[in-house]
């Protein structure tokens, strides 16, 4: 089958959770399917083994998210040239140029969807979650097929925006095996770049101007920091994502900006912590964590939609800070070992879940 993937977002480098899960999931699609891939300007890949043909002429521009004519001649041209079977599409954002490709080229569009955006911004507590709705009900109510990410998910489809569950095709965000594994020489060299030693080494990553994540560090700063201290005086959270706050300096939380190759900061670090109380979407940070071997300390909101019971004992949950204090003392003191679930890499790994994919 001859598919265009198109998306708003830059996926190359693939430094966020976004954009590692398209990534990895046209990566292991390429390799059933003949994949073009429209994409905003960049042609520098950093992992350039995608057996996919690169259109990369959308301009990086906030029309993009609703309606830009330029936009939609652009994925009009590279129909043309490419002749594709099936449109999917990167997030509901886009759905109204495939609802236009339907109508006018009669070729399916499925949305793959990454967030309910509507829940998301209601959350955030915008005025326009409501319109935002009605908007997102009304591309999904056309598209042929939609790739949900989680069973919450899932479950607001069906419920509130009155999705046929004949629509729905179950695809949670996937682990790369080839690049999320654990790999015990990282240690030496990341902490050796960090300037680290026998410190233990809490790490959180994510983008660090995105309002979730900025309420996580404050969080981390004032509820988490002063409770760990008192027990390791010497603790290291090391916070890695692209813009990290200027006004927050302390000589136990380190800043790294953006890397490319997070994992090697997975695989360094001694386990993960995700202090979320509001966002939604995909939960990458927990599945390429466990991955890589780590226990992760989420919120219940952070691990939403993730399936625990495949995750062992490497998944712990805490919404109060003296609980989730406490869990990060008693990992530091005494680290999980115990292997990685079979069911979890069976149930999350790329390879699988494009395998059991049908968009019959």
């Amino acid at each position: 089958m001859k598919i265009l993937n198109i998306t708003s977002i830059n996926i190359f480098p693939s430094n966020t959770g976004g954009a590692r899960l398209i990534y990895g999931f046209l990566k292991y699609l390429s390799r059933k399917h003949e994949i073009s891939l429209l994409t905003v300007k960049n042609t520098v890949n950093f992992r350039n083994d995608l057996n996919i043909k690169l259109y990369d002429v959308l301009t990086d521009n906030k029309l993009n998210k609703f309606f830009n004519p330029l936009v939609f001649f652009k994925i009009r041209n590279v129909i043309r040239i490419e002749g594709p079977n099936l449109i999917i599409i990167d997030f509901p954002w886009f759905g109204i140029y495939g609802f236009l490709i339907q109508k006018i080229y009669k070729i399916p569009y499925i949305i793959h969807e990454h967030n309910i955006e509507y829940v998301r911004f209601k959350r955030f507590k915008k005025w326009w979650w409501r319109m935002l709705k009605q908007y997102e009900k009304f591309v999904y109510k056309y598209a042929y097929k939609i790739l949900c990410i989680s069973p919450v998910d899932k479950e607001i489809l069906i419920n509130e925006l009155n999705v046929d569950s004949k629509k729905i095709l179950d695809c949670p965000y996937g682990i790369d095996t080839e690049i999320f594994k654990p790999n015990a020489t990282k240690k030496t060299i990341i902490r050796k770049e960090l300037g680290l030693q026998e410190e233990p080494f809490v790490l959180f990553f994510g983008t660090l101007d995105y309002f979730p994540n900025i309420e996580a560090i404050k969080i981390i700063k004032e509820e988490i920091l002063p409770r760990v201290k008192k027990k390791i005086p010497n603790v290291k959270f090391v916070i890695v994502g692209k813009n990290p706050p200027k006004n927050i300096r302390s000589g136990n939380i380190i800043f790294t900006g953006i890397v490319f190759q997070i994992e090697d900061y997975i695989n360094a670090c001694d386990f993960v912590i995700i202090p979320l109380l509001s966002g939604g979407g995909i939960r990458t940070r927990i599945i390429e964590s466990i991955a890589c071997g780590k226990a992760v300390i989420s919120t219940s909101l952070g691990a939403e939609g993730i399936d625990k019971s495949i995750c062992g004992d490497r998944l712990i949950i805490a919404d109060d800070w003296n609980k989730f204090s406490e869990e990060i003392i008693s990992l530091a003191k005494n680290p999980r070992k115990d292997r990685i679930p079979e069911k979890f890499i069976e149930s999350y790994s790329w390879e699988n879940i494009v395998n059991n994919l049908s968009f019959k």
